[in-house]
């Protein structure tokens, strides 16, 4: 497509501070116009601007259409970008997308942020508490997680393409993560608006852990969904902490992931590589899964929670996602489990 503007697509990956990004993206438009960049408005680009948890502004099946829209709408910008850190896993699963859009003659670029495989595990299983319904605790979901080997998938498949993906590890640029997006995108530095929050889309503390787990088990996965976004787009300062994890678990999920490593630093700079993680750089030894006395909650998030429960418990029922699939859900009317702090807390919640 001589003469056409090429595509850079961001594609997260999960928990990499793609919502921050996306943040930075909507509030730079005119910004990133003025470079040369057109980032087009998607039905997220308002929350974006308020600092929200967000999706970007692609829906990763309409990837080719988008970029024809956008291509038309700045065809002088010297590239569209886009930014869903769906695409990810959207892709690996059905590369057809993708595909098309090399096919129709698109200079297409990847920009993708990796995070190392502990650290990235525990933002990850947080995430699917937070968001999917996760009942089960942190040791369980190490045992079924294989998300290193997904990255290797997804630069294999951009390999097959001819498509290049250009990294940065968020383990080593959380800090700096804008001057490093700004360097990926050939911008001047300082181009891009920090978001008006100092963390989007935040991490979670282990008393929020074990709450939204009981709360996941005991209301629904919806209702975890929304005290999840509540707790991080209301209280977006809070300290996240680790979940608890014995030195046996952690040291049999480095064994597995460490073949899958020392391939994949084979290809990224030494910047960027994976690091083999050490036990206490994550953990507090001497904390288990059912410590209460080390789990509080303060008084300004238990006005959320319960805020957002009185309102999503007193809306329609919606349908739950699929059942999850490392522990499964209790029958209807079971207690929930947990120290006991944490049943009067939800008991209280459900009356």
């Amino acid at each position: 497509m001589t003469g056409a503007p090429a595509l850079i697509l961001h594609v997260g990956h999960s928990k990499t501070g793609s919502s921050a990004l996306q943040s930075a993206f909507a509030l730079s438009t005119d910004a990133l116009a003025r470079a040369g960049i057109h980032y087009p408005e998607g039905r997220d680009t308002e929350a974006a601007r308020a600092g929200r948890i967000t999706s970007g502004n692609l829906d990763p099946g309409d990837l080719l259409a988008t970029y024809h829209r956008a291509a038309r709408a700045a065809p002088d910008a010297r590239a569209v970008l886009l930014s869903n850190e769906a695409c990810f896993a959207a892709y690996l699963n059905a590369p057809a997308p993708l595909r098309a859009t090399v096919e129709a003659g698109v200079a297409l670029r990847i920009v993708m942020f990796i995070r190392d495989p502990m650290d990235w595990a525990i933002s990850g299983y947080m995430q699917m508490v937070k968001r999917a319904g996760h009942t089960g605790d942190f040791a369980a979901f190490l045992e079924k997680n294989r998300f290193l080997r997904r990255v290797e998938q997804f630069f294999a498949l951009c390999d097959g393409l001819g498509i290049p993906v250009l990294t940065r590890n968020y383990s080593r640029c959380r800090d700096r993560l804008l001057p490093e997006a700004e360097a990926l995108l050939d911008l001047q530095p300082g181009t891009l608006t920090p978001p008006p929050v100092g963390q989007v889309n935040r991490s979670m503390t282990r008393a929020e852990l074990a709450l939204l787990r009981a709360i996941n088990r005991e209301f629904g996965a919806a209702a975890g969904y929304a005290v999840a976004d509540a707790l991080c787009e209301t209280l977006p300062d809070v300290m996240a902490e680790a979940p608890a994890l014995t030195r046996e678990a952690f040291r049999a999920y480095i064994a597995r992931s460490e073949p899958v490593r020392k391939r994949l630093n084979a290809r990224l700079s030494a910047d960027d590589a994976y690091l083999r993680e050490r036990y206490r750089h994550h953990f507090d030894p001497t904390a288990t899964a059912e410590d209460a006395a080390a789990m509080a909650i303060t008084g300004e998030q238990a006005e959320v929670v319960v805020a957002t429960l009185r309102a999503v418990t007193t809306r329609a029922p919606a349908a739950d996602p699929a059942p999850d699939p490392i522990r499964p859900s209790p029958p209807p009317g079971a207690p929930v489990s947990g120290p006991g702090w944490l049943r009067r807390i939800a008991s209280g919640l459900r009356r």
